[in-house]
């Protein structure tokens, strides 16, 4: 959800998810979209229904939460030591809205879509452009 409106398009639905599982046997990994690690072989089977994710009531909450995970994913990937350079902050972005927008059918959406298909594309712009920063950092 995004203002109000449900978004079926552009990448965010539908967003497939382990939900039950024995936490004796798993672990999370990872600091943004954290994974589900099993230790142990395990089948999974989806679940009919829908589970309604109010996400963002607000462009700003949306705003809020995109500069916090484009920081955080820019410095974990400074760690692991990938670089960017302008070229990549621009195409990592401009490819990110076709993605969404055009190739996922975000455009479906209507307005909330542009906006949705922009915020995302705005993330990978800021993830990019926070990692080219630290490179440059004495």
């Amino acid at each position: 959800s995004y203002c109000g409106k449900w978004i079926r398009h552009g990448g965010w639905y539908p967003d497939r998810k382990i939900r039950i599982f024995n936490k004796n046997n798993t672990a999370w990994t990872g600091e943004i979209h954290e994974t589900l690690v099993h230790q142990s072989p395990c089948n999974t089977s989806l679940l009919t229904g829908e589970l309604l994710h109010y996400s963002f009531y607000s462009d700003d909450e949306l705003l809020q939460q995109i500069d916090k995970f484009s920081t955080i994913a820019a410095q974990t990937r400074f760690q692991k030591g990938e670089k960017s350079s302008y070229f990549k902050v621009f195409y990592k972005s401009t490819f990110k809205f076709f993605r969404n927008y055009i190739l996922k059918a975000g455009f479906l959406d209507g307005k909330a879509g542009l906006i949705v298909s922009y915020r995302t594309a705005q993330e990978s712009f800021w993830r990019y452009s926070k990692l080219l920063k630290l490179q440059k950092k004495p």
